[in-house]
């Protein structure tokens, strides 16, 4: 299958591999370092077992980010597709990166509050895509709290009930109180978020740039954004303050924080299973 992989990138690229070498590529993909005879390095990541689409939506959301989140770095997107055999790629420009420093937390900071300043009339997005493996729906919404429960924990918790991690029960006690989940969340705009904002995606280039990867972005609550980044911890303070400096969170974030924490946490339940069921459930259980 790789070889497949590579005479379709001599093809696309008209150019002889003249070596490789295997990197990270998260969790859920296998990614290359792969040299051309004349056009340098690109970086490849591949996968024979996810949706078709998986990489052509991921290839949108960069595209997204590098018009729109212009202080910071993004890959650029060289190709992607399907192999007859089913093996789905993404190309991306492959960049050399250093140890993140403190200091890139504050230009993180900086640059994803320049990000959630580009806004529009509704939350969602004109396409679904993935967050990990598994769909994220984007029909738009007018109300965040409406986009929160139908678009992110219903469908994570349907399917959280199909692998039989909860019951019916355990849905019908949230969804009664998500009916006054518009008297939690502040009334803000949506705007433009990452949408997989945890430390596994960012970078700093060798140049001293700070950039960020792997989106499942979509219009959203900027307040689910920085939320996201508590979840996992490492983030420096310093992102927080660069960050509130240019936009403030509204009074009452802290209490907020871990509602907004409950979808990520069941989708780590849809992926993972194990500890992440307790965690939902007593989230589950804190807000029903």
């Amino acid at each position: 299958m790789k070889n497949a992989l590579f005479s379709a990138l001599e093809g696309r690229f008209q150019d002889t591999i003249t070596s490789y070498r295997g990197i990270t590529g998260g969790d859920i993909n296998q990614a290359l370092h792969v040299t051309f005879e004349k056009n340098g390095s690109i970086f490849v990541k591949y996968n024979g077992r996810v949706p078709a689409d998986l990489f052509e939506k991921e290839a949108i959301g960069l595209k997204m980010l590098k018009r729109h989140a212009i202080d910071l770095r993004i890959p650029e997107v060289l190709d992607f597709g399907v192999l007859d055999g089913g093996l789905s790629f993404i190309v991306l420009d492959f960049i050399e990166t250093s140890g993140m420093k403190k200091h890139h937390f504050e230009k993180l900071g900086q640059g994803i509050a320049q990000l959630h300043t580009t806004k529009f009339s509704h939350f969602g997005a004109d396409y679904d895509n993935y967050i990990g493996l598994l769909p994220q729906k984007n029909a738009y919404r007018s109300s965040f709290a409406d986009f929160f429960w139908e678009m992110r924990i219903l469908p994570q918790l349907e399917l959280a009930i199909k692998k039989h991690y909860f019951t019916l029960n355990d849905l019908g006690s949230i969804e009664h109180a998500s009916k006054q989940w518009t008297n939690i969340f502040p009334e803000e705009e949506p705007v433009l978020i990452h949408g997989d904002l945890w430390s596994g995606n960012i970078f700093t280039d060798t140049n001293g740039n700070t950039g960020i990867f792997d989106p499942a972005v979509y219009f959203g609550h900027r307040e689910m954004e920085i939320a996201f980044t508590h979840l996992f911890s490492g983030f420096e303070p310093s992102f927080y303050q660069a960050y509130a400096e240019i936009l403030p969170l509204s009074p009452g974030f802290e209490q907020r924080k871990r509602l907004y924490q409950l979808y990520p946490v069941l989708v780590h339940v849809n992926l993972f299973g194990g500890a992440y069921v307790r965690q939902a459930q007593s989230l589950i259980k804190e807000f029903s």
